[in-house]
């Protein structure tokens, strides 16, 4: 498939597939047609790896309100001149009638029914006469497909989407075990294949389809990874105890209701001296009728940050009461007015505290060294001066270890070198609190003392002497990203967060306000970037040809060799116009576009010159004994989606690297 605060929510996922009873080997007639236009008959993005483009929407009554979804049909339309025996194998993929059809098929599905060199005249239709039969879905090393639904990007909502399902079955139901309840909840069926929940339970979730009965076939999924977008949804992420255990600190709890959205601040801070449940029907009318959307995300999240416990009772309904840890913190920390975490050192202590300009030049510097670093261990450069913890974030996906060559930069590597500041700072502090358990450090405890770091004072120095010897540590590894700058005195040590550091409890959305740019774009593909940085420099290197560099100015050229070393290392054009448009110059970035729109075109045409032709590996077979044995080893890679090419007057065939144990199995047996 292409697709918490800790981090990785991780599914074992078990679906259970429930047999299709209608199953025929009898035909229905009927009538199809195609969508777009003859002259597409390139692959379409859905169905692409699996069945080849040959994709097909159906009328409602295939469909079946979506569990038709990824049901697979043997469609051969009924014109003998132009119509071959074999047909199309198609999946169903979306819903849609047209003048009295069942299929309405991609380009390339409605020319397969042809015989050879008769396309043409088969488009020429429009509507053709069809009989089919649903077939059993066969996908060389699938069972069912399906993707994680790009809405479940927030850790208390979970949709999915089936795409494929082998075998003849339909899912028609799916249910989520909750492990403490001990009971099954039910997905609810958005529209077509997808099912959503919401707050789904942490930790590892169960899924079903369909009610237990016999004969019920099991099939065991993939680990799925959702990435919390902000430090609040890694919060949110985290496991109950873990999560209690975080509110125990009153600088939490106040990080906690600074994130919160308005409504749910709201509802906090009206409920902070009431000992008892609100009923849910006294809070919705709190709100105003427009505002009943509003509410019900303002209580979602704070039932999933477990600020909110939800009670029901059948004769007093639902009702709502506030964490009693996180209201006693918040209600000490009101009436203290608020108090650091700890306190500053003394002037006097400190030998010289540096402004808050040079606290600013100085984490620049430190981050433009550390990404450096990552740039230079792509040109085959050993990384120098970068601590254990960090090399294995950089091996969580930046950078890959070769055999006798020193890391690599992955594709994921070179994209994150294209990413805003801090989307990036935000990319390094989550995977370095998913690797906390590795080096012996617990999460909660980590995302603790980050959060805690917030609430100091930039350019005040703190003593190094207070802090445990875990968060030494941690501040030494910080110290390398330019969050915090350590010095040492005659007697003491100490630190000076640096507005990075103060910055981290704020999600990407409040602190990526926009930097002032440097780039000059031509319509001419001459580009002049106006920075002293070797770091932007190296970053321009990789999708542009640096023609020559003056102390405050990089002249470069946008070539079609230095994009396609870019497209080669796994950057897209989007990527490189996204990061064109962010670093315009301000002389240039108020003119609609900020892009001169040919560089743009080019840019994304360019790319799509390497999309043409896509590569699949195979096996090639000749030399067969007889006529009888090709045509059946023909059908065979037919009946399993891997006949790639044939040529019936040589006897010569090709087929899917996939399918090539099982061509080779089903030959062997053809022999005796």
């Amino acid at each position: 498939m292409k697709h918490s605060h800790v981090l990785l929510l991780l599914f074992v996922q078990v679906i259970v597939l429930l047999p299709l009873l209608c199953l025929s080997d009898d035909f229905v007639n009927s009538r199809a047609t195609y969508y777009g236009s003859p002259d597409c008959k390139a692959n379409p993005q859905f169905g692409r790896d699996i069945n080849n483009g040959e994709v097909s929407g159906v009328s409602w009554r295939l469909w079946n309100n979506g569990t038709g979804c990824g049901a697979c049909y043997q469609v051969r339309c009924k014109i003998p001149p132009h119509c071959s025996e074999e047909g199309v194998y198609v999946v169903a993929t979306d819903s849609g009638e047209g003048d009295g059809t069942d299929f309405i098929l991609s380009p390339k599905a409605y020319g397969r029914m042809a015989r050879p060199g008769t396309e043409n005249q088969l488009y020429s239709f429009g509507v053709v006469n069809v009989e089919y039969q649903r077939i059993p879905c066969r996908y060389a090393g699938y069972n069912l497909v399906y993707k994680i639904h790009e809405k479940s990007y927030n850790p208390h909502y979970l949709a999915i989407l089936v795409l494929y399902v082998g075998g003849v079955n339909d899912i028609l139901a799916v249910e989520v075990w909750q492990e403490d309840c001990k009971e099954w909840r039910r997905m609810r069926r958005v529209f077509g294949a997808v099912h959503d929940l919401q707050n789904p339970p942490r930790g590892t979730l169960t899924l079903r389809t369909g009610p237990v009965s016999k004969g019920i076939q099991l099939v065991k999924m993939p680990q799925v990874k959702i990435i919390a977008k902000n430090f609040m949804d890694m919060v949110a992420s985290l496991p109950a105890i873990k999560l209690d255990k975080l509110y125990n600190n009153v600088f939490i709890c106040e990080a906690i209701l600074r994130s919160l959205p308005p409504l749910a601040k709201k509802y906090v801070l009206q409920m902070l001296y009431i000992d008892v449940p609100v009923p849910a029907t006294m809070m919705e009318e709190w709100v105003l009728a427009d505002g009943a959307s509003k509410h019900r995300v303002a209580i979602d999240r704070l039932i999933q940050l477990r600020i909110f416990s939800e009670i029901s009772d059948r004769k007093r309904g639902t009702s709502y009461s506030l964490n009693p840890t996180f209201q006693n913190n918040l209600q000490k920390h009101i009436i203290s007015g608020g108090v650091l975490p700890r306190e500053p050192m003394n002037s006097d202590n400190a030998i010289k505290l540096p402004s808050l300009q040079e606290l600013e030049t100085y984490a620049l510097k430190q981050w433009e060294c550390f990404l450096l670093q990552l740039i230079n261990s792509g040109q085959g450069e050993k990384l120098t001066g970068i601590s254990s913890s960090m090399m294995r974030i950089f091996q969580r996906g930046l950078l890959s270890q070769r055999d006798k060559d020193g890391p690599r930069l992955t594709e994921s590597g070179f994209q994150f070198l294209l990413m805003d500041t801090n989307a990036q700072l935000w990319y390094i502090i989550r995977e370095y609190i998913l690797n906390a358990e590795e080096r012996d450090v617990d999460p909660a405890d980590l995302i603790s003392f980050l959060l805690e770091l917030s609430f100091h004072v930039t350019g005040q120095a703190y003593n190094l002497n207070t802090l445990t010897e875990v968060q030494n540590n941690t501040l030494k590894d910080l110290a390398d990203l330019g969050l915090v700058k350590l010095q040492q005195g005659r007697k003491d040590s100490w630190f000076i967060p640096t507005k990075l550091a103060t910055n981290l409890s704020v999600s990407l959305a409040d602190s990526s306000a926009r930097k002032e740019g440097f780039v000059v774009m031509e319509t001419n593909f001459r580009m002049y970037a106006y920075s002293t940085s070797k770091l932007q420099c190296e970053i321009l290197r990789l999708f542009a040809r640096i023609e020559y560099q003056l102390p405050n100015l990089i002249a470069c050229a946008i070539t079609k060799e230095s994009l396609y070393n870019a497209f080669d290392n796994g950057i897209t054009s989007d990527q490189i116009i996204t990061f064109l448009q962010q670093n315009s110059h301000p002389r240039c970035a108020d003119r609609v576009p900020s892009i001169p729109e040919n560089v743009t075109d080019q840019i994304r045409l360019w790319e799509t010159d390497l999309q043409r032709i896509e590569m699949t590996q195979a096996h090639f077979y000749d030399e067969f004994p007889s006529k009888d044995v090709f045509e059946a080893a023909c059908d065979f890679a037919r009946e399993w989606r891997g006949l790639l090419w044939e040529d019936s007057k040589r006897m010569r065939l090709v087929v899917k690297s996939e399918v090539h144990n099982q061509m080779r199995e089903f030959l062997h047996t053809q022999s005796k």
